[in-house]
């Protein structure tokens, strides 16, 4: 009989666990896991915004077959918040406490802080905006001292083979000089 293999897990890169499927959730809540079609029709919205939600407002846990399984119990507390507010679910809403609010000073400091960074961004992109334009004449330059270089070698290379043919024909003049002054007959 052939021993029983463990399914293959998948890693939950949010919640850093790694869970069978939705009935082994169970174990870990009290109650059987939900789907995200399930956890839509709960908070009354699209798939798409529980998908954008994840990571988020919602924690999933991803089964051995990658289904993402959220815990009933986070759901339901998300949608009484959302009940009790009456605000929208957005993945970057995050109410700030009255007490835990920048004060006007604070609020004013940190955006001088802002504006400070602003310019010293606009410094930079000037900066960078400038080197881009040194490179580009810099590579202009090379691209003229290239093809200037392989003018000269192609320059070269027709010397060079005039050269070669210029030894030739004086070797061939030298050869014919010393054949006609050979005797047609040779003494014996």
């Amino acid at each position: 009989m052939r021993a029983q293999q463990a399914r293959p897990r998948f890693h939950n890169e949010c919640s850093e666990s790694v869970v069978g499927d939705r009935h082994h959730l169970r174990a870990d809540v009290g109650r059987l896991a939900l789907p995200r079609a399930e956890v839509a029709e709960r908070l009354g919205r699209s798939v798409a915004t529980v998908r954008r939600l994840e990571g988020s407002k919602l924690h999933p846990k991803i089964s051995a077959r990658g289904t993402r399984l959220f815990d009933p119990g986070e759901v339901d507390a998300l949608a009484r918040e959302v009940q009790e507010t009456g605000r929208a679910l957005s993945p970057t809403d995050r109410t700030v406490p009255q007490e835990d609010r920048p004060s006007w000073e604070e609020y004013d400091e940190l955006q001088e802080q802002v504006d400070m960074l602003r310019a010293e961004n606009r410094d930079l992109a000037t900066e960078l905006q400038d080197a881009h334009s040194r490179a580009d004449a810099a590579q202009s330059q090379l691209s003229k001292l290239r093809h200037a270089v392989r003018r000269w070698a192609g320059d070269m290379d027709q010397a060079c083979a005039l050269l070669i043919q210029a030894d030739t024909d004086q070797l061939q003049e030298l050869a014919l000089e010393a054949l006609a002054a050979v005797p047609d007959e040779v003494p014996s």
